[in-house]
């Protein structure tokens, strides 16, 4: 009975363990740090309008934009990562409190994403102000929630930060592996990492 009880004890200890560690990427154990990469990497951004097509049900979000071959129109869709951005600040496109249409419809933007078989997995949408240039970011982003960020910066497990004008947040991790997210208003990262430094150290950080 005793051995049993030991073994009960031990294995939710475990169970445990495990939790903390898919909840808090930025523990640690003496094997490393615990953040692994499972998102697929961006392979498409452009720019162009955003139209719409509306159902009974809902609105769809589509982007059209000029390739080499002309005009092309492609559906978006969005999960909990795909982020809705402008240069006043960011949120998830989920959250939203108005419809796509509303918002956004016929404006320019820049879309980032993955490309499925039906259309593009949003990552980032980022509507252009007016007049403003646009700027087309290297494929083969990770991207990390806000939040999951914010847990690496105090779990002590960045490197280096970088962020730009457009709200990104390049995040360099322990064994240079590298992620971005999109921070909700600019500036916001550095006031978690100034919150960190007492417990993490300094880390170089950068604004592009």
């Amino acid at each position: 009975m005793h051995t049993l009880k030991l073994i009960v004890i031990g294995l939710i200890a475990a169970g445990l363990l495990f939790l903390m560690m898919a909840y808090f990427p930025g523990t640690k154990t003496e094997e490393g740090p615990t953040f692994i990469v499972t998102e697929s990497p961006t392979d498409f951004v452009e720019t162009g309008t955003l139209t719409f097509a509306t159902t009974t049900a809902q609105s769809l979000l589509f982007l059209d934009y000029t390739n080499g071959t002309g005009t092309t129109t492609i559906p978006l869709y969005i999960d909990e990562l795909s982020i809705c951005s402008s240069a006043t600040g960011a949120i998830p496109c989920v959250a939203m409190s108005i419809s796509f249409d509303v918002a956004f419809g016929g404006k320019k933007a820049v879309v980032e994403g993955i490309q499925r078989e039906d259309g593009i997995l949003l990552r980032k949408l980022y509507i252009l102000s007016e007049n403003e240039t646009a700027r087309l970011p290297e494929l083969g982003s990770i991207f990390i929630s806000w939040p999951q960020a914010v847990s690496l910066i105090e779990g002590c497990s960045v490197e280096m930060i970088m962020q730009t004008h457009t709200l990104d947040v390049y995040l360099t991790l322990e064994n240079d592996v590298k992620v971005r997210t999109i921070q909700p208003v600019i500036d916001e990262v550095f006031g978690i990492y100034n919150g960190s430094i007492s417990k993490c150290g300094n880390i170089p950080v950068a604004t592009e």
